[in-house]
């Protein structure tokens, strides 16, 4: 094995790690992810992109992805609502069970109108934004 190798690999990750942090510094959203409690259906894995120089607590949007879609690929939404000024909260929902549906929506919407809600969370309305199918 060439004795240049283990040296360039370094320096290769030196730069994708120098990289990743320059731009999560210039990153202008912070997420925060968290898990509710719903009744027989697990926990429901969630996130919530808000702006991240703004002042909290903010109007909370709560976003479906759809029917196919996942948390993840709701990421470009999240951040357009949160340009807005809105707490954009994801969730991943079980797509093939309605009951399970609205199960989970409805522990997510009791999560965030909850007397001691989450930090980001204004009490302002709250509103709901469905993808397509």
């Amino acid at each position: 094995m060439n004795r240049k190798a283990p040296l360039l690999i370094g320096f290769v990750l030196l730069g994708f790690t120098g990289a990743l942090l320059w731009a999560s510094g210039r990153d202008p959203f912070r997420r925060i992810w968290f898990y509710v409690p719903t009744h027989g259906h697990g926990n429901l894995k969630c996130v919530a992109v808000l702006p991240k120089n703004a002042a909290t607590p903010f109007p909370v949007i709560l976003y479906s992805h759809g029917s196919g879609g996942t948390l993840l690929d709701s990421g470009n939404a999240l951040r357009q609502l949160a340009e807005m000024g809105l707490a954009a909260v994801g969730m991943d929902y079980d797509q093939t069970n309605s009951s399970a549906f609205k199960a989970q929506f409805k522990a997510l919407l009791d999560y965030v109108r909850r007397p001691q809600p989450a930090p980001f969370v204004a009490r302002s309305p709250i509103f709901v934004a469905f993808s397509p199918i």
